[in-house]
Formats: structure tokens, C-alpha cells, sequence
């Protein structure tokens, strides 16, 4: 299983930085995580709230449930 380890930085009440591990499974969050990192998350993945970024993580999840076979399938029709 994929594993993207990213430090994520709060600010308490008090006004102090306090850092935190966030650890990432999920194969779609990775990508997005990476696709922020070089500013390239919209360009690849469309805007946060449309149906595009949507359909692109369902197919992206999609990819370890079932074979390449049903997955080309799926795409296919879905494109038709």
C-alpha cells in the first residue's frame, strides 16, 4: 500500500507552531497531495468542487477494486 508521510503545521491558542505527521493511504489523496506540491492540482485534477475532480478520484479508486480489463470497459462506455 502506498504511503505519503506530510508534516502539517497548526497554530495553537497561545500563538506556537506545532507540527503534526499526517499519514496518507489513499492512492487519490497522495496524487492530489503531490499535484499541490508543484502547483499543478488544479491543471491536473480540474477545481476542488467540480464533478470533473469527482470522476477523475472515482477512477483512480476504482483501478485497485477491479482488473485492467473492466476498467478499460468502464472508461470506455463512461467516455461514449
Amino acid at each position: 500500500m502506498p504511503l505519503l508521510v506530510k508534516t502539517v503545521s497548526e497554530t495553537t491558542e497561545d500563538n506556537k507552531v506545532e507540527s503534526k505527521e499526517a499519514r496518507l493511504t489513499n492512492p487519490f489523496t497522495i496524487m492530489l497531495e503531490i499535484a499541490r506540491a508543484c502547483y499543478l492540482e488544479d491543471i491536473l485534477f480540474s477545481k476542488a468542487d467540480s464533478v470533473i475532480r469527482n470522476e477523475i478520484g472515482s477512477f483512480i479508486e476504482m483501478i485497485g477494486r477491479i482488473s485492467a480489463t473492466e476498467l478499460c470497459e468502464n472508461i470506455n462506455t463512461h467516455m461514449a
